[in-house]
């Protein structure tokens, strides 16, 4: 029992590990700060209620679009840290079982989180694209650990 809550928490340790050692690299953009609306209610601070609005509206739309090229390349990186963390436990299934499906569960749980911020980034081909490497790699993964290994003991 305590092997399988190593391998969990292992897994846990190296997503966590992934996603942190990214945004701490590469940090996303900073949310615009808003200046409260003024109080009064004249003509002249209507006008600048509905200036301020659309200024705030241009600066959240400008940081939408740096928070969707910022999650495309996190979910870049963090499928790039997936897949060298699927290949090391893949490599070392053999030798190192418990460290091996440790290291497989957190290439699984970095492949989930990547597929999440690639899906949030507005783009439809990039997110088809991330969930189909998604979807290959899981297929490829169930066969390598399970089918390929029950085989072998047949």
């Amino acid at each position: 029992m305590i092997k399988y809550i190593y391998a969990l928490f292992l897994g846990i340790l190296l997503a966590t590990f992934i996603g942190v050692g990214i945004s701490t690299f590469y940090p996303g953009p900073d949310r615009p700060d808003y200046n409260e609306p003024v109080a009064s209610t004249t003509e002249a601070s209507c006008l600048e209620q509905q200036t301020q609005q659309k200024e705030q509206n241009e600066q959240y739309q400008a940081y939408e679009d740096k928070l969707s090229v910022y999650n495309r390349n996190a979910s870049l990186m963090n499928l790039a840290g997936a897949l060298i963390a699927l290949i090391i436990a893949l490599g070392f299934a053999s030798k190192l079982a418990i460290i091996s499906d440790g290291l497989l569960l957190g290439g699984v749980f970095s492949l989930l989180y990547s597929t999440i911020l690639g899906l949030s980034t507005g783009d439809a081909k990039f997110r088809f694209i991330v969930a189909t490497v998604g979807l290959l790699v899981a297929i490829f993964l169930g066969y390598w650990k399970f089918l390929r290994a029950e085989r072998a003991t047949r």
